[in-house]
C-alpha cells in the first residue's frame, strides 16, 4: 500500500523549471497537476505524474472529492478556478501553500521598495 502524501498542484508543468523540483521528490509525493481547463490547452508537458483538468469537473468540491489531497499548493490564485479551489479546501480544512515562482516586478521596483521600507523604519526609531 502505498502510503505517500497526496498534493495537488495547480502549477503550470508546461517548463521544465517549474516542475524539475517536484519532479526529483516524485518518491516521497504523491503528485496530481492541475493546471489548464482542456487537455488541448497543453503546449508541452514537463511532469511524469498524474495530470487533471478543470473541465472534468463540475467544481472545485468535486475536485477536492475526487483527488482528496493532503494539501494544495498554488502557483497562482489570481483565477476564478484557483480563488474557488482556494475557498474550498478552506471549507474541508485543506492546508494551502502559495509558492510565488518568480518576481512580479522589475528588479529596480524592489530595490526602490527596500529603500522605503528602510527609510520608513528609520523614521519610526
Amino acid at each position: 500500500m502505498d502510503c505517500k502524501p497526496k498534493i495537488l498542484l495547480c502549477w503550470n508543468y508546461g517548463r521544465i523549471v517549474w516542475t524539475r523540483i517536484f519532479e526529483k521528490m516524485n518518491d516521497e509525493f504523491e503528485f496530481v497537476y492541475l493546471s489548464f481547463i482542456f487537455p488541448q490547452d497543453e503546449k508541452e508537458v514537463f511532469t511524469s505524474q498524474q495530470r487533471i483538468y478543470w473541465s472534468n469537473y463540475k467544481n472545485a468540491d468535486q475536485i477536492l472529492k475526487e483527488v482528496k489531497p493532503d494539501k494544495v499548493v498554488f502557483m497562482g490564485i489570481d483565477s476564478p478556478f484557483t480563488i474557488l479551489l482556494n475557498t474550498s479546501c478552506k471549507i474541508y480544512k485543506i492546508p494551502t501553500f502559495f509558492l510565488q515562482h518568480g518576481i512580479f516586478h522589475p528588479y529596480k521596483a524592489y530595490l526602490q521598495e527596500e529603500l522605503l521600507e528602510k527609510k520608513t523604519s528609520l523614521q519610526n526609531t
